[in-house]
């Protein structure tokens, strides 16, 4: 899949659809893991200093959410095991702000209790927010 590159005025215009936040889960194969996480649609990047440009640009390029799973170590062996067809992947929620993304993780994460049981591949509940990201919530 090519990379499409936007630049930070475009990108003010796609600013509303910019996040997501999906579940990963087993498609009713062996034991019926899933994992809750966020992944963003757009990265960026910076291009460097060239000869007409001399100073380094940023870019938004579109991520890898469209074949990403995760980056837990057992959820990756299972995928290369079982074939990313056996896994269902599902957008459960659309985030404009990376604060609201992390909010909805973490309150998803604590309120199916991820890491109490093995009925899931989270091995880590990690947030850092701040009060301003969640006033908008509702």
């Amino acid at each position: 899949m090519a990379l499409r590159r936007h630049s930070m005025a475009t990108s003010r215009r796609i600013q509303s659809q910019r996040r997501l936040w999906i579940r990963v889960s087993d498609n009713e194969q062996s034991d019926g893991k899933e994992i809750y996480r966020k992944k963003f649609f757009w990265n960026q990047r910076m291009l460097p200093k060239t000869k007409t440009r001399k100073r380094r640009k940023k870019v938004l390029v579109e991520s890898d959410w469209r074949t990403y799973y995760g980056s837990n170590n057992h959820l990756n062996e299972d995928v290369e095991k079982q074939g990313a067809e056996m896994f269902h992947r599902e957008i459960l929620h659309m985030c404009k702000t990376k604060g609201e993304c992390s909010y909805l993780e973490a309150k998803e994460q604590f309120d199916r209790e991820v890491l109490l049981t093995d009925d899931y591949y989270n091995g880590i509940i990690q947030i850092r927010l701040g009060g301003n990201a969640v006033k908008n919530i509702k």
